[in-house]
């Protein structure tokens, strides 16, 4: 990385897939400690905020299960 932070955007489009996995990975693993946890989380739907409980935070593909 050069002294400012900039970084070639060619670089980012090569490694775009990459990228996106490991994005994609750290969502799952903080998604996973809230639900263990026992903390909610939040998400936007159709214009406003929702409150997701821990027992319903769909992680890795899973659906959320429905009460």
């Amino acid at each position: 990385m050069s002294p400012g932070g900039n970084i070639s955007s060619n670089l980012l489009i090569s490694r775009a897939a990459e990228i996106e996995e490991l994005l994609r990975q750290a969502v799952r693993e903080e998604l996973l400690r809230c639900k263990e946890l026992g903390h909610s989380v939040s998400e936007w739907r159709g214009g406003r905020v929702v409150i997701i409980p821990p027992e319903e935070i769909p992680v890795g593909g899973e659906p959320p299960r429905k009460p």
